[in-house]
């Protein structure tokens, strides 16, 4: 009986330790679970408008003088740093007051405005995304400085052919008629391979704002520019619309004693933006055929549809931009809650970069959509 019960417990226990346990998990069916992404990176900046963001393939490009010169970092679709930043061949070695460029695809176009104990100049340099490489700078012209906190010495537009046109102030002149003690000069100049290029008649500004450029933009076969004049201590803009086919220049004088934000490319118009008094307004100016139209900037909404942003604002007609794509240029249109008067900002295709200056660093934030909702999430 004794022998009985053992073996019977032998063969229970042995039964129990070969009995197979649950299968395991394959391993694509185990949830991966993605580790927070890094805060982004602040940089030092030698001036409050010295930096640049755009939109490239794949992500972004943010530009900046810094203590080693002109710096670039390429960036991932959510602004993570791809590798380290990289230093523009020949870039002088003076601090970089104003900064401003363009791109189309992967390649890259900038214009820079310096300062040292001998004067201002501005510069121009090519590059490519994609093999990470740029051309030595090239000189653009001397300058002359207004308020260097803020952007209006040198702007940048590309067509949709890839010009690469740099619209830079030169050195102030005596005016032709006695509008004022001198006028700031403006010169186009086109980035090529070869080095810039002019395009077009300097454009001569009569008693210039502190920050006279008002905005440029490349859209089709249009060139829109603005500059801004004092008039009775108070600045007022003029437009211009120049295009090639039938030969046409407009001139406007959209907003009266304004101050001008920028300008920014909308569809087939050029947006330029002004503050006026405690409102934001936006000015779209298209082709010949189209008259003026206005933007209530002020009342922007920038909410999320189908994973991705959103803007509108009333107008005549109401704008409404789905961002379906990579852009740039955004900056302008932000809500004061999203950046300050100086910032840039591209959209990658699956986040909303904002750069900003701050104490002394250019700042980078990240806004992704959660829901309905375009979120800070670095």
């Amino acid at each position: 009986m004794g022998r009985s019960l053992t073996l019977a417990a032998l063969l229970l226990l042995t039964a129990c330790k070969a009995r197979p346990g649950p299968p395991a998990p394959a391993p694509s069916l185990v949830p991966s679970v993605e580790p927070p992404l890094a805060p982004l990176p602040e940089r030092p900046v030698s001036g409050e408008v010295a930096f640049e963001l755009l939109a490239v393939e794949d992500g972004a490009l943010l530009a900046w003088g810094g203590p080693s010169g002109l710096q670039i970092a390429l960036l991932d679709a959510a602004g993570r740093a791809r590798g380290e930043a990289l230093s523009v061949p020949g870039a002088p070695e003076e601090s970089v007051v104003e900064l401003a460029g363009g791109s189309l695809g992967s390649r890259v176009g900038l214009a820079f405005v310096t300062r040292s104990a001998t004067g201002a100049a501005s510069w121009g340099t090519l590059g490519d995304a994609e093999t990470r490489s740029f051309s030595p700078v090239f000189a653009l012209t001397a300058a002359t400085l207004g308020d260097v906190t803020k952007r209006g010495h040198v702007g940048f537009a590309v067509s949709d052919k890839n010009e690469m046109v740099a619209l830079v102030r030169g050195a102030d002149e005596p005016c032709a008629e006695p509008k004022g003690p001198s006028c700031a000069q403006f010169r186009f100049r086109e980035l090529l391979a070869t080095g810039p290029e002019p395009r077009g008649l300097p454009i001569s500004v009569p008693s210039p704002c502190s920050a006279p450029l008002a905005g440029f933009e490349l859209v089709k076969e249009r060139w829109h520019y603005g500059f801004c004049s004092q008039a009775d201590r108070r600045p007022d803009v003029t437009t211009f619309m120049r295009q090639r086919e039938p030969f046409y220049v407009g001139v406007a004088t959209p907003a009266p004693g304004c101050l001008p934000l920028g300008a920014t490319k909308v569809g087939d118009d050029a947006l330029f933006v002004f503050q006026c008094g405690d409102a934001r307004r936006g000015v779209r100016i298209g082709d010949l055929n189209a008259r003026e139209r206005q933007v209530d900037l002020s009342a922007v909404k920038l909410e999320c549809r189908l994973g991705r942003p959103l803007f509108s604002a009333p107008g005549t007609p109401r704008l409404a931009l789905d961002l379906s794509g990579p852009l740039g240029g955004l900056g302008p249109l932000l809500p004061q809650a999203f950046s300050a008067s100086n910032a840039r900002a591209v959209w990658t295709g699956s986040a909303l970069l904002v750069g900003s200056w701050m104490a002394g660093k250019v700042v980078l934030r990240r806004f992704e959509c959660r829901g309905a909702e375009l979120a800070r999430t670095g």
